[in-house]
């Protein structure tokens, strides 16, 4: 009975279940901006220009922000805007059901509920061969900030509190713009021995400075290599890039949607887990999924040209070129960083 209810609740016409999680991502993803962008900029008002460790730096990366989340946005848009278009057009305005004099709030409320938006957003990902590519690499290069970031805020101390709404907004948004802010915030964390990173200096100055550096060689913390009790990232990466190989082929299943939420707890793992700090591990991860990634494009090349392949990237969903353009910002950060 429960079960039975539960199905009625979640599928159009009264997909009620599906319409508060739409309204419940919204929220929460305007929340964490929000909430994590008041943070830094508390954080940089308590940073003088002069305490700065790299102003330059630092505005790369606030403009790397901006323009990973007006792109995202965008192509967010775009898709609910194209779904809201395609209902629309099916609607029978001109049978007296009230519908043609219905207000654009109700219009909206009925889309919702008449609605599959996550599942569409999923299966137009993995719609056709160039766009699958894509979003194995899109989801591979997630996965792998993933690691970064976790790594980054175990080596500077980061308290499980501090990185929680930023491992929620990475959940529910592309990651690269979650990872520019961890790197914002990294960036504007005081220098080491110095809780607050700042020192009053004459009154005459009227402002602050940097506290006289200290032994640079008492500051860093050097990562380790070896870390005995640490689970190495290779493991999960393995499980990971599996679960994106094969997912394609369950799209017109009933364990699609179950795959996709899978794949999301997946990425919790280098959060939850003690993961190793080794470089070299890391960077074997990186290169385990790009492998992963380059045999898929060996297996889909046998329905596709090259050309078609690379050309996913213009011609695919707005929830494939929203990933796909999340994974170029991220690179581009990478090499800021």
């Amino acid at each position: 009975m429960a079960f039975d209810t539960l199905t009625l609740l979640s599928h159009p016409k009264s997909n009620y279940i599906g319409t508060t999680l739409f309204l419940a991502y919204i929220a929460f993803a305007l929340y964490f901006t929000t909430s994590i962008a008041l943070s830094l900029y508390r954080q940089k008002k308590a940073v003088t220009d002069n305490a700065s460790r790299d102003a330059h730096q630092t505005r790369s990366l606030v403009i790397l922000a901006l323009f990973s989340f007006i792109t995202l946005s965008y192509h967010m848009s775009s898709f609910l805007l194209q779904s809201f278009l395609r209902w629309n057009l099916h609607q029978d305005f001109f049978y007296s059901n009230g519908s043609a004099n219905a207000s654009f709030g109700t219009k909206v409320w009925k889309w919702m509920l008449e609605s599959t938006l996550f599942e569409d957003f999923a299966k137009e990902l993995v719609r056709d061969g160039p766009s699958t590519i894509w979003t194995q690499i899109s989801l591979s290069a997630t996965w792998f900030w993933n690691l970064v970031l976790a790594r980054e805020a175990r080596t500077h101390g980061l308290s499980a509190g501090t990185m929680a709404p930023y491992i929620v907004l990475s959940q529910i948004l592309p990651v690269s713009f979650t990872a520019t802010l961890v790197l914002l915030h990294l960036q504007l964390l005081p220098p080491k021995g110095d809780s607050k990173g700042l020192k009053k200096v004459d009154s005459k100055t009227k402002g602050y400075s940097k506290s006289p550096k200290k032994d640079e060689s008492k500051l860093k913390r050097p990562i380790k290599k070896d870390d005995p009790g640490a689970m190495s990232a290779m493991i999960p990466t393995v499980l990971f890039s599996t679960v994106l190989l094969v997912l394609p082929s369950f799209k017109q299943s009933g364990y699609f949607m179950p795959i996709v939420l899978f794949t999301r707890l997946l990425l919790l793992i280098p959060h939850r887990y003690r993961m190793g700090k080794s470089t070299d591990d890391l960077i074997s991860s990186g290169m385990l999924a790009a492998g992963f990634a380059v045999a898929n494009v060996g297996l889909l090349k046998k329905g596709y040209t090259v050309g078609q392949l690379s050309r996913g990237l213009r011609t695919g969903g707005e929830s494939v070129k929203a990933l796909s353009w999340d994974a170029i910002i991220g690179l581009v950060v990478a090499a800021l960083a």
